[in-house]
């Protein structure tokens, strides 16, 4: 069965292809078939005219160059002050010119009539002189329209580069001819600043008496102070104001008279002060030293008189080297009860000041000692220190040199000497004490011990 039903599907299958067949021989055999048409021709597209051509941008020129700034030249000087109260100078790289200095005093008269004082202000100038500019060597030199030293250096072309007051020194009217008194004396010249350079300064003196130069020389110092000698200025009734120059470690010695003594206490060379006879006026700085005139008559002091002393103490400078005492510290002899004494103390803000009164009493039945002295001590501005610190300080210094303290000043009150009599009192054989001594202190001291032994 199965097979008779494929035989049947491949007789249908062969039909199928012979109908197939004969439609396509059909085809060939007379039916016209059409043409297929030609492809229609294709003309060519006309030429685009090619796109007109953009000229280059013209080239732009490179900017040209621009030569460099001449550097400016390095001229004049530079002043710059520092801390310590120096200033540094420097002169620029292309400076031609020079360094000079002029140390000018210039004197005038106070007061009036036949009583007048005199005066001299001191200042020091710093300029900058341009190359080939000379100083004259002398009075000789100078033009004959030039008075003054200002009128010098603008004459000169020289530029100003800083100026100090170095102070002034004189007196009032003379007391016993106007009867203005009491006399008065000041000098309050201080040392130059300290001038850091490299290069040369050259310096002179110029004396301008009534805006007129009457001396022109020149010096090595800037300093109006000198190093090897203290001026001291001397007034007597019958002497008009004597400027001394007492050479360091020498002594002046005043008149049996009234004597008016000053010595600059930024003077701070070591010169002894002896007034001499007679109610003296002295006015020192602690570096000096004062005597008295004593006697040994009964053991008393001589009367000679009723010193005044002044002292000025110092600002506080650290010492170099730690010790118990200053070594330029000066010494007053205020042995004679019939002085006094006024000290005058610096700022709070430059020092410190202490007061140690030493008072010694050594002896047996046989042989007695007994002496008193104040010392006056410079710390810090700022120290605070307490009586006990400041003893231990006077009486072991090598243990406490932290604290910097410094004698600057001491006060000799004397000494006595002899044995115990009968009685069991002393029996003095030589006495020079001032039991009561007459000092007074301008300022506020910052501590004061007594320290006996």
């Amino acid at each position: 069965m199965l097979i008779a039903a494929l035989i049947g599907l491949s007789f249908l299958g062969g039909a199928a292809v012979w109908n197939y067949y004969e439609d396509e021989n059909d085809t060939d055999a007379g039916v016209d078939v059409p043409d297929e048409p030609d492809e229609p021709e294709v003309f060519d597209q006309p030429e685009v005219p090619n796109e007109p051509e953009v000229p280059n941008e013209p080239d732009v020129p490179n900017e040209p160059d621009v030569p460099n700034e001449p550097e400016e030249p390095d001229l004049g000087a530079s002043v710059v002050e520092n801390e310590d109260g120096s200033v540094s100078v420097e002169l620029g790289e292309d400076e031609t010119g020079s360094l000079v200095a002029f140390r000018v005093s210039s004197d005038y008269y106070v007061g009036r009539g036949s009583g007048y004082g005199t005066a001299n202000d001191y200042n020091l100038t710093l300029y900058l002189a341009p190359e080939g500019a000379e100083v004259p060597k002398g009075l000789e030199d100078l033009p004959d329209d030039v008075w003054t030293a200002w009128g010098l250096a603008a004459y000169l072309g020289f530029e100003e580069l800083v100026t100090w007051d170095i102070g002034r020194e004189g007196h009032d009217e003379q007391p016993w001819v106007d009867g203005t008194g009491p006399m008065l004396m000041w000098d309050t010249r201080v040392e130059a600043p300290e001038i850091r350079t490299v290069a040369p300064i050259s310096v002179f003196e110029i004396d301008d008496a009534e805006s007129q130069i009457v001396a022109l020389t020149e010096t090595d110092a800037l300093d109006f102070l000198s190093d090897d000698s203290v001026r001291v200025h001397h007034f007597t009734d019958w002497d008009g104001d004597d400027e001394i120059e007492v050479a360091i470690g020498r002594s002046f010695s005043g008149t049996e008279d009234d004597d008016i003594i000053l010595v600059n206490p930024n003077q701070t060379g070591d010169i002894t002060i002896d007034p001499g006879d007679g109610d003296d006026t002295i006015t020192v700085g602690a570096n000096h030293s004062v005597t008295s005139a004593l006697g040994g008559g009964g053991g008393s002091a001589e009367d000679d008189g009723a010193d005044v002393t002044t002292v000025h103490l110092p600002a506080y400078e650290a010492p170099e080297t730690p010790t118990a005492f200053g070594g330029d510290a000066g010494v007053i002899d205020f042995r004679d009860e019939d002085d006094s004494l006024t000290v005058v103390l610096p700022d709070p803000a430059e020092a410190s000041v202490y007061l140690v009164h030493q008072r010694e009493d050594v002896g047996q039945a046989t042989s007695l000692y007994s002496a008193d002295a104040y010392f006056l001590v410079l710390g810090p501005p700022d120290a605070v220190l307490t009586d006990a610190q400041l003893q231990d300080w006077f009486d072991t210094p090598e243990e406490h040199t932290d604290l910097g303290l410094v004698v600057v000043s001491e006060i000799d009150l004397g000494a006595a000497s002899g044995r115990l009599g009968g009685d069991g009192t002393p029996d003095w054989s030589y006495d020079h004490r001032n039991m009561n001594p007459d000092i007074s202190f301008q300022g506020g001291l910052a501590g004061q011990v007594t320290v006996s032994y």
